[in-house]
């Protein structure tokens, strides 16, 4: 649970077999989790019973700029929202609000770092119609990963206004 907490190192739900008694005991799938919900559903099993690991291939993954993990936004939204449901479960117990708190800031920086790259690429080719999505993807930087976002802000008004660079 710990690891998991830390990072997803769980690729995709083909790696993995599945007891039926972790189903039965912690639900399948659950939709709130929308594009992170096999990282709840890891999370919530590894809450409940060991996990074994082995380094033999079971699965490939094929990776296209279609991938829903290309997507920031969605990503760093869906991530975050199945991380701040594992606050009930951690808190209280120090070591577990540690994990917690550094793989928070591992989830933040991630798909923050990913989403600034992303609008900055965007704010140069985006048309009049474009500025609408710029700024729901901004907002989500701001809700999800207000650190990056104050990181970046701060960079930028640096370079802008007083022309210094890091």
């Amino acid at each position: 649970y710990i690891a998991l907490l830390h990072n997803n190192f769980i690729r995709m739900p083909a790696m993995v077999m599945y007891r039926r008694a972790a189903f039965n005991a912690v639900g399948e799938f659950s939709l709130f989790a929308d594009h992170s919900c096999d990282y709840d559903l890891y999370l919530r099993i590894a809450r409940r019973f060991p996990v074994h690991y082995h380094d033999k291939v079971v699965a490939e993954y094929r990776v296209h700029e279609a991938n829903t993990s290309h997507k920031s936004a969605v990503m760093l939204r869906s991530t975050m929202r199945v991380y701040r449901e594992q606050w009930k479960y951690v808190k209280g117990n120090k070591r577990l609000e540690e994990a917690y708190k550094r793989g928070a800031e591992i989830w933040q920086n991630r798909y923050g770092e990913e989403l600034i790259t992303k609008l900055r690429a965007d704010v140069r080719k985006a048309g009049r119609d474009g500025w609408r999505q710029l700024l729901a993807e901004a907002l989500t930087l701001l809700r999800y990963s207000p650190q990056v976002f104050a990181k970046h802000a701060k960079q930028k008004l640096l370079v802008t206004v007083l022309g210094v660079k890091h």
